[in-house]
């Protein structure tokens, strides 16, 4: 096998001779090309979608972007000050345009951060912080929908140290639409979780993983179906919290759970909690987006379970539900959100849902992050998002 070399024989001609390739040179490029890959999954720079494998979604190096730019909670939480990057303001929040989503106003307003006087009281879990490490159980419900490829849904929970031997109720924390192998694999959460346990840092919680990615609409978007052949909404915000609620010690209050997901489980998150307030007090959303049947490249199939009408598209929008809560549900609402604010598609969303919780007096905690749509903005501020969680948690009273 050979390739073309060229050289300069006289000023503005070439002559081409070939030479061949030899075996060291293939060697030394296999080796690149491996390394190369290697980096990148151990980066977590791919994004997934709903089946675990890698979209081709790649973001920056992990060494390039490590700053976060968290702005504060306004509404109910109060405010304070805020975390920003070096060479940062305090209190600034990178909150752009959002004119670019449509029937969003443009806002350039930051919010004030989540305040540590939310946390004045301490952390009443320290009393009870396990040594030991969790585990991870798993049972099956039936399928809320007609067809597909299976017609059951795995659960798996996290039970934190200490709960088999304890008789303490725990705070929950959904995830949808992700699985829990998935949330391990690209950053190590059952890890994650027991460091965060046992630091003190978070309380001890019970966090529930459900991937309802079998049925007719495998983009399900949490939501009922315009066809009613998937009953998503349904299932997760009611018949999954109360298998949880009876299989193990939950405390049974909105305050105590909250919803998170990343990608397509931002909306989720978002859109559960709006839709229930009566069941979720806290919605994390890392790299969503906020807008029902939206259609573009990142969310091709986005449209289909709500079949292209407008008034389901409205009733599962969190741009419009945020506006629709009654005062109370408003000061018990906290809505985190994570993107990098650059990014096209989601970086306007996220600037779009956060002007529209302050035109709602929602409670909002904006992180922007410039780590693109990727699993390492996961694993970068998940452990903030616990945290923030907990302090929404003794913010409302939950641990007394």
């Amino acid at each position: 096998m050979v390739a073309p070399h060229y050289t300069s024989a006289n000023p503005g001609d070439r002559v081409r001779r070939r030479r061949p390739i030899r075996l060291v040179d293939l060697l030394v490029l296999l080796a690149i090309v491996v390394i190369g890959a290697a980096g990148a999954i151990a980066a977590g720079i791919w994004a997934m979608p709903a089946d675990g494998s890698p979209s081709g979604h790649a973001g920056p190096a992990l060494g390039q972007t490590t700053g976060l730019a968290v702005g504060s909670v306004s509404g109910a939480a109060g405010s304070g000050a805020s975390v920003g990057p070096a060479g940062a303001a305090d209190g600034a929040a990178a909150v752009g345009s959002a004119s670019s989503v449509p029937g969003v106003a443009s806002s350039t307003a930051s919010t004030p951060s989540l305040p540590s006087a939310i946390l004045a009281k301490g952390t009443p879990w320290s009393a009870w912080r396990p040594a030991g490490p969790g585990m991870a159980t798993s049972f099956q419900l039936p399928a809320p929908w007609v067809g597909g490829t299976r017609q059951v849904v795995n659960v798996s929970v996290y039970l934190p140290g200490g709960y088999t031997t304890s008789t303490r109720s725990y705070p929950v924390i959904y995830e949808a639409p992700f699985s829990y192998q998935s949330w391990n694999m690209w950053i190590g959460v059952k890890a994650m979780l027991d460091a965060q346990i046992a630091s003190g840092a978070m309380p001890a919680s019970i966090v529930v993983f459900v991937q309802p990615a079998h049925g007719p609409y495998h983009d399900s978007e949490c939501a009922n179906s315009a066809d009613g052949r998937q009953r998503l909404d349904t299932f997760l915000a009611t018949t999954l919290v109360q298998a949880i609620d009876s299989r193990y010690r939950t405390i049974q209050t909105p305050a105590a759970r909250s919803v998170l997901g990343f990608s397509q489980g931002g909306f989720c998150a978002s859109m559960l909690a709006l839709r229930h307030p009566d069941v979720f007090s806290t919605a994390v959303a890392i790299s969503g987006y906020y807008q029902a049947g939206i259609r573009n490249g990142q969310t091709a199939n986005a449209w289909m379970p709500f079949g292209g009408k407008a008034s389901l598209e409205a009733a599962y929008s969190p741009l419009r539900l945020v506006g629709q809560l009654t005062p109370a549900q408003r000061a018990a609402m906290l809505l985190v959100l994570e993107a990098d604010p650059a990014q096209p598609f989601y970086g306007p969303q996220y600037q779009a849902m956060i002007a529209a919780a302050h035109r709602a007096g929602v409670s909002v905690l904006p992180v922007a992050m410039p780590v693109y749509h990727s699993w390492a903005a996961v694993r970068q501020v998940l452990p903030r998002m616990f945290r923030s969680i907990a302090a929404h948690e003794v913010a409302l009273g939950v641990f007394g």
